[in-house]
């Protein structure tokens, strides 16, 4: 076609002189039938999709959205689980986000006010803004990220708020976190597209008692109860022993019955003392210096 072309201008050329002004007209028309046509082509073999839309040239598909999943949880935590009636006790509130980046936490604490009045809190996070509400049953702490956190937030069991209360009575307080899957107005984990994966929560309980310094084979009478407490052993490794135990044996006596609790903490696992029952008591020990224990006793 192209070669055709160049011979009627040629005859054009040899016939008359007057046709050469047309010469660049006419190669400007060619050209433009020649991009026409090939553009129609190219259409031609584009794919298009089910709508009849065409498809660019790469077939690319649209990326999907990233699946949510609602396992996170948090959890409370109290540093000690018997305490003196005398002393403040902390909480620790703790999250973890499966590995999911997230933008926020509204968690949501219930417990008798008459038993235990909040005090304090301490932010644990460092892109986290935390802002706790009083209420008639409890407490609401809230954490938001900071506008000026740049790293993605993603937690793993991991502290994020230090609550500090007062005893106001002596016995067993309840701490429950609530949650209940699909509702918006109490508990949960907030992503960055606002979905809630908050899957479980767990509270915790602490007991007020009194607390009593023990030493070797030296007996002690529960005040207003029957119930005697004796240290029977204590054995404290050197402070270089990163890997032993320390272990605590006391004689809890109600009557003419007595029991022995074994406390253990340390070794290689790094165990902490556990909270050990006796006659319808809860019992928790601490070390002090001279060898003795300081032993927390409180009512079930």
């Amino acid at each position: 076609m192209i070669m055709h072309v160049r011979l009627q201008l040629l005859q054009f050329d040899g016939t008359s002189s007057k046709m050469k002004k047309f010469i660049p007209l006419i190669i400007i028309s060619i050209i433009a039938v020649l991009a026409a046509g090939l553009s129609y082509y190219k259409n031609s073999q584009s794919p298009t999709n089910s709508n009849g839309n065409q498809q660019n040239g790469n077939n690319q598909k649209e990326t999907p959205m990233p699946k949510i999943t609602a396992n996170g949880i948090l959890t409370l935590t109290p540093e000690k689980s018997v305490i003196d009636s005398k002393e403040d006790f902390v909480i620790t509130l703790y999250a973890d986000s499966v590995g999911q980046v997230i933008g926020g936490y509204d968690t949501v604490i219930n417990f008798d006010t008459k038993k235990a009045a909040y005090v304090s809190s301490e932010n644990m996070t460092r892109d986290l803004q935390m802002f706790v509400t009083q209420r008639d049953n409890g407490i609401s702490v809230t954490h938001v990220k900071n506008l000026d956190a740049k790293d993605d937030i993603i937690h793993a069991q991991t502290p994020i708020a230090k609550l500090t209360f007062k005893p106001l009575v002596e016995g067993k307080i309840s701490f429950d976190i609530i949650f209940s899957p699909g509702n918006t107005d109490d508990s949960n984990i907030v992503t960055l597209s606002a979905q809630d994966i908050l899957g479980s929560a767990k509270g915790t309980e602490v007991f007020i008692g009194k607390g009593y310094s023990l030493k070797i084979e030296s007996p002690l009478t529960i005040p207003q109860e029957s119930i005697k407490v004796t240290l029977k052993k204590l054995t404290v490794p050197a402070k270089m022993c990163a890997d032993c135990q320390t272990e605590v044996s006391v004689d809890v006596t109600d009557g003419t019955t007595t029991k022995t609790l074994s406390f253990v903490s340390g070794g290689i696992s790094g165990e902490t003392f556990e909270v050990m029952k006796a006659f319808n008591h809860v019992f928790e020990v601490q070390i002090q210096e001279g060898n003795s224990v300081k032993l927390f006793v409180s009512k079930v």
